[in-house]
Parts: C-alpha cells; structure tokens; sequence
C-alpha cells in the first residue's frame, strides 16, 4: 500500500530552469564547435584547461538532471492533477492503464522522442554531405546502431524519453522515493550487466553498439550509456519532487536540503574514488581530454557530475529573475538549438584544417547564427499565438 502523493496542484513555469537548460546548451554546443573547428587543440594542458573542461563537463549532467526535473514538473504533475480522487493510480499493467492522461502523457512522450530522432538524423546526414562519416555509418545512425558525430545526446533522448513512460508510471504508482530506489538499483545490477552476453554484441556484429550504448557493455559510446545516465535523469525526478513541492507552498523553488544531501553524497563517492583510484587519476580521468571516467560509466564521473550540475542550477536560482532573457529562450527552445547547433557543427568537414585565428573566427559564426535562427523562431511563435 502506498500513500497518496502530498501535491497536486500545478505550478507555473520556472524561468530559472528554462536559463540553465539554455546555458548548458550552449555551453555544450561552444565546446562542440571548438574541438571541432581546431581551436581545442591549440589550448596548452594545464590546469586552466583541466578546469575548463571540468566546466564544460558539467553540461551533459545538467541536462540529464533538468529532464528528470522536467518528467517529475510536467508528466508527473499532469497524471496526480487528472487523478480522481487524488491518490496513486490504479493498479493495472504498468503500460496498459487504462487512464487517459497517462495514455496523453506517452503520446507525448513518444512524439517528443520522434523529434529527438530527426534532430539525431539531420545531424547524421549533415556529417554524410560533409564526408564525415560514411553513408553506412548514416544508416546506421539512422536506425539507432550507430553514432553522430555532436548529436549523440539526442540518441539519448530518443531512448531516455520512451523509457520514460514506465518510470514516469512507476513514479506516480510507487511514490515519491521511486528515483533514489530506482538510483540504488542500478548500481546494484551494474556487476551483473557485466554478466550478461547480449545477442550480436562481439566485436563487429549488428548490435554491438546498441547493447554498449544502452548498458554499457560493452564499452562502446564516449559518453557512457543509457542505463548508467538515469543515474542523473532519476536524481533530477527527486530533486523536482521537492522543487515542485516548495513552489507550491510558495517557498523559494531551489530544494537547498535535498541538494545538500545529494552533494554529500557525491562527495562521499568522490572521497571513495580517491581511495581507490588516487588523486591524479581522478583528475586526468575526470578533467582530461581522454573522458575516461565517462567512458567507462564509473561512479565517479556521475557524482562529480552531478556535484558541478546542481552547482550551475543552485547558482542560475540565485540570479535569475524576471523572465530570463535569451537564454530562457533557449532554454525553451532547447531541442530546436542543439540540433540545428549538431548540424552546423557536423557540416564543417574533418579534412579542412583550421588555424586558430579561422577556428574561433567559426566558432563565433556557428554561435550566433544557432542564436539568431532560434531568436527568429520564439518571435515567429510568440506571433502566432497572438493571432
């Protein structure tokens, strides 16, 4: 038996969440463009540069952690406010309830998943015209067995989003502890995934990558994998449990106990990793341009991570106010940015090689014309709401 979710009612719009999403997009679309037009390379290794990537790297877990933030805010709220009497939902089959917002809310899921997959594939097919990969490697992208070069975050948003719609029911069935249970278990079955021999896994068959992008095993994708990234994706559903909460009481939405709580935590794995790995592991793996901790999905890497993702958030609520400016608007705009930032930047062919000066000459061009294009979208919006 479970007892029935203390809030229901709905809250507006957060501005602050809608700025950190929009910094994280384009800080993440800044250092795409940098490595991709040369201009990484001729920073020196040191520890400004180690410190810089330690920022960039705070991006992707800020976007992960703002999804789950987002399911909790928008999906979860939606299903408790349509619920009648207020309470968990019935218990029917997770997938087959039969409640029509939760039929609503995977229809939007899957529709939002839809648009993650074209934004993926335009940045595929943007790397094909510009010889950067192969036709194959496209088709392969295209049906999900491989990658795109600065696109492959939306790969993760097509499969985190339908998983989603068993987790957000799980979420409103089970309560508002479901996102550090689901947390705990997948650190608990992550030795047994090692275990497990998945169907056309070996070394250059059809669904290796899949598998190792999915779980994690084997090791394929730099950027870990599904499996160990809901991690961040659950840990910003619990966050937005409280967040949602305070906002309702008429509090300051930021949920500075819950966050404390989360950075001991992180703090506590990273004292461990230090233990185990020692400290210029750590850092090399953490802050290198090799991303070994990430590639290899270790603790570590999500929980400083997530340290230096509710940093950014926790700052971005202390300054923001009013209605955030452009970079609420990209925020908002989100899905749109970064795929048309993945094109652009997968346009510029590997063989060309810039100096300094033409990279960050690109780099700024690439930038401004993402930010115009999704200015020039908001106010073609914002128009036809008017009319």
């Amino acid at each position: 038996m479970t007892a029935p979710s203390p809030v229901i009612s709905k809250i507006p719009r957060i501005a602050a969440l809608d700025v950190a999403r929009g910094v994280a997009v384009i800080g993440a679309l800044l250092i795409h463009v940098l490595i991709a037009c040369d201009v990484w390379v001729w920073v020196p290794q040191n520890v400004g540069k180690g410190v810089a990537n330690t920022v960039f790297r705070s991006f992707t877990p800020t976007f992960f952690i703002l999804f789950g933030v987002m399911l909790e805010l928008v999906y979860v709220q939606r299903l408790e406010r349509d619920r009648k009497p207020p309470g968990n939902l019935a218990a029917k089959p997770l997938l087959t309830a039969g409640v029509r917002a939760h039929r609503d809310m995977a229809k939007r899921l899957v529709s939002r998943a839809g648009w993650c997959w074209l934004g993926f594939t335009a940045g595929a097919a943007a790397a094909a015209c510009a010889g950067n990969i192969s036709l194959t490697k496209f088709f392969n992208a295209a049906v999900l067995l491989g990658d795109a070069p600065w696109s492959s975050v939306l790969r993760f948003y097509v499969l985190a989003l339908l998983l989603a719609i068993p987790l957000v029911h799980a979420r409103c069935r089970i309560g508002w502890y479901f996102p550090w249970l689901l947390i705990l278990g997948i650190w608990v079955m992550d030795p047994l995934l090692t275990l497990i021999s998945w169907p056309l896994s070996g070394e250059g068959q059809l669904l290796r990558f899949f598998w190792g992008s999915l779980t994690g095993y084997p090791p394929v994708w730099i950027g870990g994998s599904v499996w160990h990234n809901l991690t961040l994706v659950a840990l910003g559903m619990g966050l937005g449990f409280h967040l949602r909460r305070r906002a309702q009481r008429g509090l300051s939405p930021f949920p500075w106990r819950c966050a404390a709580v989360v950075a001991g935590l992180c703090l506590a794995v990273l004292a461990l990793s230090v233990i185990q790995l020692g400290w210029r592991e750590l850092l090399t793996g953490y802050a290198g341009d090799s991303m070994a901790l990430r590639s290899r999905h270790h603790p570590a890497y999500f929980a400083g991570g997530a340290l230096s993702a509710l940093a950014l958030i926790a700052g971005i609520f202390c300054v923001v106010r009013g209605d955030g400016g452009l970079l609420a608007v990209v925020g908002r705009r989100s899905l749109f940015a970064f795929s048309l930032g993945g094109v652009l930047v997968n346009l510029v062919p590997r063989q060309y090689a810039f100096g300094w000066a033409a990279g960050l000459a690109m780099v700024v061009a690439q930038l401004a014309a993402t930010l115009l294009l999704v200015a020039l979208c908001e106010i073609h919006a914002q128009r036809c709401k008017k009319t």
